[in-house]
């Protein structure tokens, strides 16, 4: 715990993790040049996110959840950036509280489960910031169960509601090759220059779109609206 009480966890490569991208190489100020600036992409996750679900009168509360993969992004650059072990936490925080927020946009009028959410994540931000070495692991267990609530949350009755379930499964599953293959296969296959970690921030941006959206559609129940897909990528919602 000595790295807690002096403070260092403020200092460059000081996290418990890295990457497979070289270091240092484009700026002495930026430790993974592309793993931080691919987090620019959120910016327009963040604008195109309000652009689509413009049309559904929600509350400003629930918008804003694309405010908060903003805010990961901002995270996640400063984490790349200097590879510190507060940008570590920092980052791994920020994810876990759009996954908390996101489960809550499904079960907003269970308060026995909204409470419970909030606990849960109350205690797994204490565990996270205390032993960081358990992050990983507790962002995958809880992103898997929020995979399964927003699974069982959709029922698949209209070709709109199919096509947009399967982009979204695509979608996560690249991603996790991605970013497993970036974090485990640097010594054993040479991953450095293809950036695979920063393509898992594109496609987990996309991702997370797709999860918000979906939430969105379920929760106000806008199956009147047709869901067109922007650029073939990105869904949005267009009156039937």
């Amino acid at each position: 715990m000595k790295h807690y009480i002096n403070m260092e966890y403020l200092s460059y490569q000081t996290s418990t993790i890295s990457w497979c991208e070289d270091k240092f190489v484009y700026s002495p100020y930026i430790a993974e040049f592309y793993n931080s600036i691919s987090n620019i992409f959120y910016i327009f996750i963040y604008y195109f996110g309000l652009y689509s679900v413009k049309q559904i009168f929600c509350k400003n509360y629930e918008k804003k959840l694309f405010g908060m993969l903003l805010f990961t992004g901002g995270c996640s650059f400063y984490f790349h950036a200097t590879l510190s072990l507060l940008g570590q936490i920092m980052d791994e925080l920020s994810i876990l509280f759009v996954l908390s927020q996101s489960l809550l946009l499904l079960y907003k009028n269970n308060n026995f489960i909204v409470y419970s959410i909030y606990i849960l994540t109350f205690i797994f931000t204490i565990i996270m910031c205390l032993v960081p070495e358990l992050n990983i692991p507790i962002l995958f267990s809880f992103g898997m169960f929020m995979w399964r609530n927003i699974e069982h949350k959709l029922v698949i009755s209209q070709k709109n509601k199919i096509v947009l379930w399967y982009r979204t499964k695509v979608l996560f599953f690249i991603s996790l090759v991605c970013w497993f293959t970036d974090k485990f296969l640097c010594d054993v296959w040479p991953v450095s220059e293809l950036y695979l970690h920063a393509w898992w921030h594109v496609l987990i941006g996309m991702t997370g779109y797709y999860a918000i959206f979906i939430g969105l559609y379920i929760e106000y129940g806008i199956y009147s609206h047709k869901i067109d897909y922007k650029y073939n990528l990105l869904p949005v919602l267009k009156h039937t």
